[in-house]
C-alpha cells in the first residue's frame, strides 16, 4: 500500500523537530530522504519497505549520505530510522553499515545523478540514483523551513496558556485586590458597556495562524490548526467543570467560564475542521485521499472532527432548554468520542501529543470526584455517638403560584449559608438520579435547641418569631413532614440550618417533582433529595449605601438573601447600607402574595427597604391593592397591604431613577450596586441604564448580574 505522501512527511519531520543542523544531527539524511522518497522506482512496494530494506530507494539513500554527510549524522540519522522501521513498519533496517561495501569509488562514479527536473519527468527508475548536491540542498531548506513551523506552531499552540493564564492572572490579582482593600474591583466579571450578555474578554487567537507563511503554506496552516486546537483542549476541558479552582482564584461565576468554554469550543473546532479540510485537499491533489481513509489515524483523526462538530451542532440554547438531559449524554458521548478518536490520531506520533489529552481525562475524573465528595459533605455526617445523620426534604407545590417550596435540612452541620450560594439538586432514588440541576438557596433557618417551629395546618400558614444572632426574624412554612422530622430529632440538628429553595416547574425533572407533589394530596411530599455544594462566591453589597435589587420569577431567591443579610447586618451595625429598593416582576399574582405572606413579611414592615411588585401575566391592568392579613398573621399582628402593578416594569427608568436620586444626593448619597437576578431582557434594560449613568460621568456604580448559565 503507498502511503499519502504529506502524511510521510509529516511522520518524517515530526522526529527532528528540533532541526539539529549540527554535523552529527539527522537533518542531512532526512533531506536526502524526503528528496529521494520523491522519486518512483521498479522495485517500489510501500513506504516502510522502501526505505527501510536493501530497496533501491534504500541504496539510492545511502548512496547520498556517504557523499554528503558525516559519519556522525549517517550514524544519528541511522538510529533513527532503525526505531521508525521497528514501530511504524515492523522491520529492521538495512543500515548504511550493511549497504556501504557496495558504493566502491568506481560504483559510485558511474551512479546517475538527477536534478529536480527529473522528479517532474515521472520517470520510473530501474537502478539506483545520487540526487545532486542542489537537490539535497533544497531538500534540506524544505525540511529545516517546516521543523521552523513545527515549532512555531507549538509556540502559537502554548500562547493560548499565557492567553488564558494572563487572564486568570488578573482575575486573581483583582480578587486579592478586593480582599485587600475591601473593594469591588474582583467582581467587575462584567463589560458595562457591551450589549450582550456574552461576557467575551476573548481576542480571536485565530489571526494567531496568519503569521509565518511560506511556499508551502497550506500545509502549515493544517498543521497549525491541528496543533493549536489540541492546545486549546485542556482549556477547553478545565472551563466546563463546576469544581474549576479558578472560579474559586478569580471570584468570577460559572456562567463567565461557561461562555468561555463555548467560545475555546468554537474556536478549537474550528480549528479542527480547517486541519482536517486543509490534508483532505492536500492528499485529493496527491490522489491519495482513498488511500488515506483506509489508514487508522487519518479515520480517527476524521471522527474527532465530526464528534467535535457535532457537538457544537447539539450544544444549541435550543436543545439545552427544552431537553437538557438528552444534551447532556449527548455532550458526554461526542466527547469521550473525540479523546478516543485523538489519541489514536496522534498514536503515529509516539506519544508525542498524549500531553494535550491526558489532562482531559484527569479534569474529568477530578470533577467528578470532587462532586461526590461535596455530596458526602453535605449531606452525611456521623456525630460523635456514631449516629448518621442524613439530609431530610419535603416539597410542596402551589398551583396558584405555579411554585414548588423545596426544604431541606442538610445533614452536614459545617454548611454556611451566606447570599448567592446555590446547590445542585439530586433525586437520587429515581429511575433517573443521576439527573441534577442547580438552585439558588432563597432562604434559611437556624435550628435551635427548641427547634425551629414550623405550622402543622397547611391552609393556615402561622408564625413565630425566632432568634438568629438576635434578629427577629419571622419565620413561615406549611411543611408538616420537615417539622416533625425536626422535632424528632432535635438533640441532633441543633445548629444546623433548614434550606429553602424556589423550583418553578418546567419541564423533565421539575415537571415530575410537582406531578409527584400533587399526586400527594395529603400532605408536603417527603422525598429523599441530595444536595451538591455549596456554589458561587457573595458580593460584598454591605459596603454600598444603596442597593437596587431586580428579580424576576423565581430570581427572588437570588435578591431574597441580600434582604435577609441587611436586616441581620443593621441590628449588628456592619453595615453602611441605608436604602434598598426591590423591583420584583412575576407571572402570577399569586407566586408575588406567597412569598410576602412569607419570607418577605419581615421586609415589607421595614423603613429603608422600599418594594414594588409587578404581575406581567395575569389578564388585569392598572394598580391593584390586596391586603394580606386576612390571611397571614404577623408575628406582631401589624397589617401589611401588598400593592401589585399589573404591567411589566419599566426597568431602565426605575433604575435611572435611583441613579438620579443618590447622584443628585452629592457625597451623602453614597455608592450605589445594581443587583439584576432575571431573565436576559431585565438584565439588558438595567445594563443599559447603568451604561448610561456612567457614561455621563458618574461614579460609584457598580452592576452585578447573578445568573447560572448552562
Amino acid at each position: 500500500m503507498k502511503v499519502p505522501p504529506l502524511l510521510l512527511g509529516a511522520l518524517l519531520s515530526y522526529g527532528v523537530a528540533g532541526d539539529d543542523q549540527s554535523p552529527s544531527g539527522t537533518i542531512c539524511v532526512d533531506g536526502i530522504l524526503t528528496a529521494v522518497t520523491s522519486f518512483t522506482f521498479t522495485d517500489a512496494s510501500s513506504y516502510y519497505v522502501d526505505i527501510c530494506t536493501g530497496t533501491l530507494t534504500s541504496l539510492s539513500i545511502w548512496a547520498a549520505a556517504k557523499t554528503y554527510c558525516t559519519p556522525l549524522g549517517i550514524e544519528a540519522s541511522s538510529r533513527s530510522l532503525r526505531n521508525d522501521c521497528l514501530q511504524f513498519g515492523g522491520m529492521e533496517l538495512t543500515s548504511y553499515a550493511e549497504t556501504v561495501g557496495n558504493f566502491t569509488d568506481e560504483y559510485m562514479k558511474n551512479i546517475k545523478v538527477v536534478e529536480y527536473e527529473d522528479i517532474a519527468a515521472a520517470k520510473v527508475w530501474n537502478e539506483t540514483i545520487l540526487i545532486s548536491e542542489p537537490l539535497w540542498e533544497a531538500s534540506k531548506r524544505t525540511i529545516s523551513a517546516f521543523n521552523n513551523q513545527y515549532a512555531t506552531h507549538t509556540r502559537y499552540g502554548w500562547s493560548a496558556y499565557g492567553f488564558w493564564g494572563g487572564l486568570l492572572l488578573l482575575g486573581m490579582a483583582n480578587r486579592l485586590i478586593s480582599f485587600v482593600v475591601e473593594s469591588r474591583i474582583g467582581r467587575k466579571a462584567r463589560d458595562i458597556e457591551s450589549t450582550t450578555r456574552s461576557d467575551s474578554p476573548v481576542v480571536p487567537r485565530s489571526k494567531l495562524t496568519s503569521y509565518s507563511y511560506s511556499m508551502q503554506l497550506q500545509r502549515y496552516i493544517a498543521d497549525r490548526t491541528g496543533i493549536i486546537s489540541y492546545a486549546n483542549l485542556p482549556v477547553l476541558w478545565m472551563f466546563s467543570g463546576r469544581n474549576n479552582v479558578f472560579l474559586w482564584a478569580t471570584g468570577w461565576s460559572f456562567s463567565t467560564f461557561n461562555i468561555f468554554h463555548r467560545h475555546v469550543a468554537r474556536i478549537a473546532t474550528i480549528q479542527a475542521i480547517v486541519h482536517s479540510v486543509a490534508y483532505s485537499i492536500l492528499q485529493a491533489n496527491f490522489g491519495a485521499l482513498e488511500e488515506s481513509w483506509k489508514m487508522e489515524f487519518w479515520f480517527m483523526g476524521g471522527m474527532a472532527t465530526i464528534a467535535m462538530s457535532l457537538l457544537l451542532v447539539f450544544s444549541s440554547i435550543f436543545i439545552r432548554r427544552m431537553c437538557y438531559e438528552v444534551f447532556l449524554i449527548i455532550h458526554i458521548v461526542l466527547s469521550v468520542a473525540t479523546i478516543v478518536g485523538l489519541f489514536y490520531h496522534t498514536k503515529i506520533f509516539d506519544k508525542a501529543y498524549d500531553g494535550y489529552l491526558w489532562p482531559l481525562v484527569m479534569i474529568w475524573v477530578l470533577d467528578r470526584l470532587l462532586r461526590i465528595i461535596r455530596q458526602v459533605y453535605c449531606n452525611i455526617h456521623v456525630n460523635r455517638s456514631l449516629d448518621i445523620l442524613q439530609t431530610m426534604s419535603t416539597a410542596t407545590y402551589s398551583r396558584e403560584a405555579d411554585l414548588i417550596r423545596l426544604e431541606v435540612v442538610p445533614g452536614s452541620e459545617s454548611l454556611k449559608p451566606k447570599p448567592n450560594q446555590h446547590y445542585y439538586i439530586y433525586q437520587p432514588l429515581k429511575w433517573r438520579g443521576w439527573e441534577n440541576h442547580p438552585f439558588t438557596l432563597a432562604d434559611w433557618e437556624k435550628i435551635e435547641d427548641d427547634g425551629v417551629i414550623i405550622s402543622n395546618t397547611q391552609s393556615s400558614p402561622t408564625t413565630e418569631t425566632i432568634t438568629d444572632d438576635n434578629v427577629s426574624i419571622a419565620s413561615v412554612s406549611s411543611s408538616d413532614s420537615i417539622s416533625a422530622l425536626i422535632n424528632s430529632a432535635k438533640p441532633q440538628l441543633k445548629g444546623r440550618y433548614k434550606f429553602l429553595f424556589y423550583i418553578r416547574p418546567s419541564i423533565g425533572w421539575t415537571k415530575r417533582l410537582r406531578d409527584e407533589c400533587i399526586k400527594h394530596a395529603s400532605g408536603p411530599l417527603k422525598t429523599h433529595i441530595l444536595l451538591e455544594g455549596p456554589y458561587g462566591e457573595s458580593p460584598p453589597l454591605h459596603h454600598f449605601e444603596n442597593i437596587v435589587l431586580l428579580a424576576g420569577g423565581t430570581g427572588i431567591a437570588g435578591a431574597l438573601p441580600y434582604l435577609k443579610d441587611h436586616i441581620s447586618r443593621s441590628a449588628q451595625g456592619t453595615t453602611v447600607t441605608h436604602s434598598i429598593t426591590l423591583i420584583w416582576a412575576a407571572k402570577q399574582a399569586a407566586m408575588l402574595h406567597n412569598l410576602a405572606s412569607r419570607e418577605l413579611a419581615t421586609v415589607l414592615k421595614r423603613e429603608d427597604i422600599k418594594a414594588s411588585f409587578h404581575a406581567t401575566s395575569d389578564r388585569k391592568f392598572g394598580r391593584m391593592s390586596r391586603s394580606i392579613n386576612d390571611t397571614v398573621k404577623k408575628a406582631d399582628d401589624l397589617e401589611v397591604d401588598l400593592d401589585v402593578i399589573y404591567s411589566r416594569p419599566d426597568v431602565t427608568g426605575k433604575v435611572l431613577e435611583n441613579l438620579r436620586e443618590v447622584r443628585e444626593a452629592g457625597r451623602q448619597g453614597g455608592r450605589i450596586a445594581v443587583l439584576v437576578c432575571g431573565p436576559a431582557g431585565m438584565a439588558d434594560e438595567a445594563r443599559v441604564a447603568v451604561h448610561a449613568a456612567l457614561k455621563s460621568g458618574m461614579r460609584g456604580v457598580e452592576y452585578i448580574e447573578e445568573s447560572f448559565g448552562w
